[in-house]
């Protein structure tokens, strides 16, 4: 197998999932808005964005196609540390994502980016705590700047303690 039919393979993934979520930004959400205000309704934008990343997908596609294949390096599958990383990160995000309904945003935020900081960075005591002055101060601007200035609405925890802390 050649470097070649990876990228083709994995074009033809992306370009799938382009087409299909175009095709549900049109058919579940409003289009356009009519009546007393005349404009772009929910699914426009994403519709449109979903085409426009479908283009370039089948350009990437066409480019590939044509470009002779070359062989799949030595360190194309990352070494067992490495791997592991990317493991402990993508299941950093499967976390977030069970419990963010759960226990609010600004919680599982910070959680997210302490472990992720942490599978990255070095283990050390003094290294811990910038991660959690770090992890802090990254929460608090999603909370002041998304939350409050923008009115964006994040996901409220269910747990009486964290309710008394407004978290």
């Amino acid at each position: 197998m050649s470097m070649k039919r990876i990228n083709q393979f994995f074009g033809c993934i992306l370009l799938t999932f382009f087409l299909f979520m175009g095709y549900t930004a049109r058919t579940t959400l409003t289009y356009w808005t009519e009546g007393s205000v005349i404009g772009p309704g929910s699914g426009y934008f994403p519709f449109w964005i979903c085409v426009i990343l479908s283009g370039l997908t089948i350009y990437w596609l066409i480019q590939v196609t044509i470009r002779p294949g070359e062989k799949i390096p030595k360190d194309f599958i990352p070494p067992r540390h490495e791997g592991l990383l990317v493991l402990a990160i993508f299941m950093d995000m499967i976390l977030f994502i069970a419990i963010v309904d759960y226990i609010g945003f600004p919680v599982a935020m910070f959680i997210f980016l302490m472990v992720m900081v942490v599978a990255l960075g070095e283990r050390t005591l003094r290294h811990t705590i910038y991660y959690g002055i770090f992890s802090v101060v990254v929460t608090t601007f999603f909370v002041v700047v998304f939350g409050r200035w923008l009115e964006v609405a994040f996901p409220k925890t269910g747990i009486g303690i964290l309710k008394t802390l407004g978290l």
